[in-house]
C-alpha cells in the first residue's frame, strides 16, 4: 500500500512520469521506500526548503508505519 501510494503521489507531481521508479529496500536492516526520479523532476519533487518531499514521507510513512523512511534518488547512469 505505501508504495503503490507513493508511486501514485510523486507520478501525479512530476513532468515525466514514465521515469518515476518506487520499490521497497532496505537501509541499515529497516525497511525503506525508495523512490527514482529523473534529474530533470528532482526539484519537484524536493520542492522549496524540501516541503514537497517531507508531505510525501508524512504522507506515506502514516500509512504504513512498518517502513522507516522514504528515500529520493537519481537514476543511476
Amino acid at each position: 500500500m505505501a508504495q503503490a501510494l507513493a508511486e501514485y503521489i510523486v507520478k501525479s507531481i512530476v513532468n515525466h512520469p514514465e521515469s518515476v521508479s518506487v520499490m521497497e529496500a532496505e537501509r541499515n536492516g529497516k525497511p525503506v521506500i525508495r523512490i527514482t526520479v529523473s534529474q530533470r523532476d528532482m526539484a519537484r519533487v524536493m520542492g522549496s526548503r524540501g516541503l514537497v518531499i517531507r508531505a510525501i514521507r508524512t504522507l506515506v510513512l502514516s500509512a504504513s508505519p512498518e517502513f522507516a523512511e522514504v528515500i529520493v534518488d537519481e537514476p543511476e547512469a
